[in-house]
């Protein structure tokens, strides 16, 4: 039997309520249930990384405390190595070594101890922060040490330090540890003489002509400063930060926990050395540990450090240190949701209604359409496109109805699509090879063209130079005026881009050569500066507008040596950095050592001659000479330097660089040197 009694109806106001409310909360319901068992899993997981994250960076900041050192220690065995370090004269090594210690604070000694005599020399910081001279000798005085303080300006005066004699620096296992090793040596931690505890990291330094060990250099380091460099790591957090060996024995410690540090050691040595041995730099290892009332855990991780030494480092953190934010956070989150849950409830009530009430309005009318009721009515404009546009269309039907009868307007909508990746702000650190270019003289050029000649011929120099960058898979960063500013090794990765960058500047003077008197155009005399160092490389700018760049000291210093060439008279420079990876595929010459404009410390500079193969020999000739020149100015004869430079200057007259450099040794022959010269010629202009 069918029933004819009508079926019941609902309004749009309580469909569209109920449909929200219920999407609402089954919405809300079913991902607070996901996300309450998800989180306990993932927060579990970030505990994890994020102890295992700050244990590689505290790992990496204890790294970077030693590399100065060791990085000091080969830099010294070069020069000892090729005679330009004075090994024989106690008080000028001592010097010399003052001033390292000086701008490096994480090494509390630096010495040099001879093999043959037991002779030592070095300098140590006293806790005054004073540098003060230590010297030594078996055979003098019953090997005790005389030890004098060196002052900033040069000066000296004594240093009443009570030390046992009978010192025989050959005698000490970081001596013998470092004659039978091929790289660093790093000694067990032992005390020194000043009665504080320490570290030694050890190299020696042989004889060029007999190829036998000649002596051995050191950088000692105190166990309290390592400690005290710890405290000064992210002091604000609770957390116990230790440095210690692949044996499990603590050379630093430091801890803004209540928990007891003897206690967490003995816990730690508990578990190595099976947990610390064989570690993996980059893989953590995570042991439990007990703070006193709470759980925590000690992540070690590894860093190697040059030559025999494996790092450990450890953080020890209460798991209160990160999940106490968590479950703040997870409180906060929750009654912010219920809020939320209601404020959208409430809203949606007020949504519903008022769209129910426009909706039943415009119904109403076209209900009255349906009766050709098609009397206008006053509508009040809301904040909703859609009805408005659907009120204005049922006005427009009413007009239509009442001017043409059967007349419908229609509506056309189009839509446009768009895919694609939008660029993004951000950049890496990466080492690349910095490419500066310029044209010499190029302001006394341009003013004897006019403009349209200047943009003509400016236009194909720089199109030769684009053309030897690319081939050399090199990037233009940007032309600046005449002057042009390259890279290699990004945005793709180019194995041995200091030799591409070589190559390109080689090149490009090849090609500029060969223009010489081929064409009525001026000579263009291009100057280039070369440097390999890190650099900050990406998109930098602002979220409107941005280039794909780079910037950085390394930039920096490749611009300064561009400028040197005007100096030396020269056309190719680079620094020392892109030297040491490419040495053996050019011809190089040793040109000096400059503090260039805007830099403190000096850097040796290299003049790139060109190709193996492709250059004559009396320039080669001129070049040793100059080189022979140059060892014997920073040996402080200055009679021999000005001789080898004045031959080096009749071998190849064309050159400048060889009566500069002899005619500056003349002067330092008469005026003399301070006690503290190092032979860094500081450059006053950019």
């Amino acid at each position: 039997m069918t029933s004819n009694k009508p079926r019941r109806k609902t309004t749009f106001q309580a469909a569209l309520l109920r449909l929200l409310l219920g999407t609402l909360l089954l919405t809300v319901g079913g991902i607070g249930v996901l996300v309450y068992y998800n989180s306990i899993r993932a927060i579990e997981a970030l505990r994890k990384q994020h102890f295992q994250l700050i244990s590689i960076a505290v790992a990496r900041e204890v790294q970077e405390f030693f590399k100065p050192a060791y990085r000091t220690l080969f830099e010294l065995q070069t020069l000892g190595e090729r005679d330009l370090l004075p090994l024989d004269d106690p008080a000028l090594l001592g010097a010399l070594f003052a001033e390292r210690i000086r701008y490096i604070p994480s090494v509390s000694w630096m010495s040099y101890s001879d093999l043959a005599s037991g002779r030592f020399v070095g300098v140590w910081r006293s806790p005054r922060g004073s540098i003060v001279l230590n010297r030594s000798a078996p055979t003098e005085n019953a090997g005790r040490p005389t030890e004098m303080v060196l002052n900033a300006d040069g000066s000296s005066e004594p240093f009443e330090h009570e030390l046992p004699g009978g010192y025989d620096p050959r005698e000490k296992p970081w001596f013998r540890g470092a004659l039978k090793s091929n790289g660093v040596f790093w000694s067990e931690i032992y005390t020194f003489a000043e009665g504080r505890r320490g570290i030694s990291a050890s190299l020696k330094c042989m004889d060029r002509k007999t190829g036998e060990p000649r002596g051995v250099l050191t950088a000692d380091f105190f166990l309290d400063d390592i400690t005290a460099f710890l405290s000064r790591i992210d002091p604000e957090h609770r957390r116990m930060l230790l440095a210690l060996t692949q044996t499990g024995e603590v050379f630093g410690l430091s801890s803004t926990l209540i928990a007891p540090a003897k206690e967490a050691i003995r816990q730690m040595r508990q578990i190595a050395p099976s947990a610390l041995q064989g570690m993996d730099a980059g893989h953590p290892v995570t042991v439990p540990l007990n703070f006193p009332g709470e759980e925590g855990e000690m992540v070690f991780a590894s860093s190697p450090v040059d030559g025999n030494f494996q790092l450990i480092t450890g953080v020890g953190t209460p798991d209160a240190e990160f999940l106490g934010a968590v479950r703040a956070n997870a409180q906060l989150t929750l009654v912010i949701g219920i809020l939320a849950l209601a404020a959208a409830a409430v809203a949606s009530i007020i949504l519903a209604r008022r769209l129910g009430g426009m909706l039943g309005a415009i119904s109403h009318e076209l209900e009255e359409v349906g009766q050709f009721q098609l009397t206008p009515r006053p509508w009040r404009e809301t904040s909703l496109r859609e009805i408005d546009v659907v009120h204005d269309s049922v006005d427009r039907m009413k007009a239509g109805l009442r001017s043409f009868g059967r007349y419908v307007p229609r509506q056309l909508v189009r839509e446009l699509l768009a895919q694609g990746t939008e660029a993004r702000l951000g950049g890496e650190t990466r080492e690349l090879t910095v490419f500066f270019s310029d044209i010499a003289g190029f302001t006394g050029i341009s003013e004897k063209m006019t403009p349209t000649q200047l943009v003509e011929q400016l236009g194909d120099y720089l199109a030769l130079v684009t053309a030897r960058l690319e081939e050399e898979r090199g990037t233009i960063d940007k032309f600046m005026g005449d002057g042009v500013l390259a890279f290699f090794n990004a945005p793709q990765r180019v194995a041995d881009h200091p030799r591409h960058a070589c190559r390109a500047a080689c090149a490009l003077q090849r090609v500029l050569d060969a223009t010489v008197g081929t064409a009525a155009r001026p000579v263009f005399r291009t100057r280039i500066g070369l440097h390999t160092g890190e650099v900050l490389v990406g998109n930098i700018g602002t979220p409107e507008r941005f280039a794909y760049t780079i910037i950085g000291d390394a930039v920096n210093l490749a611009s300064r040596l561009e400028s040197l060439n005007k100096a030396y008279g020269t056309r190719m420079l680079a620094s020392e950095d892109l030297w040491r990876q490419v040495a053996n595929d050019f011809e190089w010459r040793r040109l000096d050592r400059v503090a260039v404009y805007g830099r403190a410390a000096g850097t040796v500079v290299f003049e790139l001659m060109g190709e193996k193969g492709t250059i004559a020999g009396p320039q080669l000739e001129a070049r040793d000479a100059y080189e022979r020149g140059l060892e014997a100015y920073f040996r402080r004869d200055f009679d021999g330097a000005s001789r080898e430079f004045r031959l080096a200057a009749t071998l190849r007259p064309d050159d400048t660089a060889a009566p500069l450099l002899a005619e500056r040794a003349a002067r330092l022959q008469a005026v003399g040197v301070p006690a503290d010269w190092n032979g860094v010629y500081v450059a006053a202009e950019k």
